[in-house]
């Protein structure tokens, strides 16, 4: 009985943290004028197994290299269908505050982003990622690692950062 509400307990914790990187993320979107993006479990899951790797490995941030080999190998419409972005946090931080540090870093990337030219850059590829108007659907993870640090990884469908389609989905900031 004890590991059904260990199990059950471990489902709320992602259920909550989801929320709270799904708040999070729409409140950025809303700024833009895009859609709110809706929860994937599947996503979530997916976004789970590179976490806890990362978190296992305990070294340094990297994608996932099946998102990679989805993009080096992709046609012209570049054949990938999840965008993905990596945070991991200091250890000192109080998890309360994790998610929105490492979400906020992510989104602070505007400032490199030129909005007249629409310039396609790794500086500003979480960014892009969070308030790509076509992408729909995003799920988030996280794991601990053994030195502290919580390596957060996002996962969002269809994927955003394509070339040549930046002026079509990202937008400034409305008002």
């Amino acid at each position: 009985m004890a590991s059904s509400n260990t199990s059950e307990a471990s489902v709320r914790q992602k259920d909550i943290f989801n929320i709270e990187c799904l708040t999070i993320v729409n409140t950025y979107r809303r700024v833009h004028g895009v859609p709110h993006l809706c929860y994937s479990e599947k996503l979530a899951e997916k976004a789970q197994v590179w976490a806890s790797k990362l978190a296992m490995e305990d070294k340094d941030l990297l994608h996932d290299p099946a998102i990679l080999a989805a993009e080096s190998s992709a046609s012209v419409d570049w054949g990938r269908t999840d965008g993905e972005n990596v945070g991991v946090t200091n250890p000192q931080i109080n998890s309360y505050y994790e998610v929105l540090d490492v979400l906020s870093t992510w989104y602070s990337e505007i400032k490199d982003y030129n909005f007249d030219q629409h310039n396609e850059s790794p500086r500003t590829s979480f960014f892009t990622q969070m308030i790509w108007a076509s992408t729909r659907v995003a799920g988030f993870a996280k794991a601990k690692s053994k030195s502290g640090r919580t390596f957060i990884v996002a996962r969002f469908r269809p994927t955003g950062n394509l070339v040549g389609e930046y002026q079509a989905n990202v937008f400034p900031p409305i008002g």
